[in-house]
């Protein structure tokens, strides 16, 4: 009896510490921890590509043209830290960027089409995805318009490098369609399971259950476009 008494003792504190720390972690991750970080005009340089049309030819053109200029202002935004250094260099490398930009079309069989690339300031709606918040107004943008650039647009912040939270970033399937899963493995709860009374391990298994989909709930997220 005592040495029952005891691991029904030792499970309810073990499982009041438990939910303690879940209550505090949910508590940070959805009032504090996950509060979409806002950026404002003044802190951000933003990438806008423009396609010529809608057509699939023309989008997937878009796309291309946006890869090579990632490729490009990412070497060209090595070392960098601030935004007016990466300003300057973007308005010393501008034509730069457009013969990257022509040239790449030019690869895909579309030499005719003409490209621009232009720093400046252009208005954009609000924007929100996640942990990034983008308010409507003026930004400074590297804009890259192909042909009549009449077609399903393409945007990023550039500077600060956030190109990855951006909704426009699609992601490439896992070969043969298979997908990347995560699974949490707790060692404490491992090392105390076996201490507990039943009902004790029962609701430990809850426990983890719970926190390990909390965690992946709030793991970054990629979506298509």
């Amino acid at each position: 009896m005592d040495a029952f008494r005891t691991r029904l003792l030792v499970s309810a504190a073990i499982i009041g510490m438990i939910f303690a720390g879940f209550a505090g972690l949910w508590g940070y991750l959805y009032f504090g921890g996950s509060s979409p970080r806002a950026y404002s005009p003044e802190n951000l340089l933003r990438l806008h590509v423009l396609a010529h049309s809608n057509s699939p030819e023309d989008q997937r053109l878009k796309l291309e043209v946006r890869d090579a200029v990632l490729r490009e202002t990412g070497r060209l935004f090595n070392g960098v830290e601030t935004l007016d250094e990466a300003r300057a260099i973007l308005e010393e490398n501008i034509d730069h960027l457009e013969r990257t930009a022509r040239l790449t079309l030019a690869q895909a069989g579309h030499g005719h089409q003409t490209v621009t690339a232009q720093l400046g300031t252009f208005t954009f709606p609000p924007r929100r995805y996640g942990r990034l918040a983008l308010a409507a107004g003026e930004y400074q943008s590297l804009q890259v318009i192909i042909g009549e650039g009449r077609g399903r647009n393409w945007w990023c912040v550039l500077f600060p490098p956030l190109c990855l939270l951006d909704e426009g970033v699609e992601v490439e399937p896992e070969p043969q369609g298979e997908q990347i899963t995560y699974k949490w493995r707790w060692k404490t709860w491992e090392q105390v399971g076996p201490i507990l009374t039943p009902w004790g391990q029962k609701l430990l298994a809850a426990s983890r259950q719970g926190l390990s989909s909390l965690l992946l709930g709030v793991s970054p997220r990629f979506s298509r476009r």
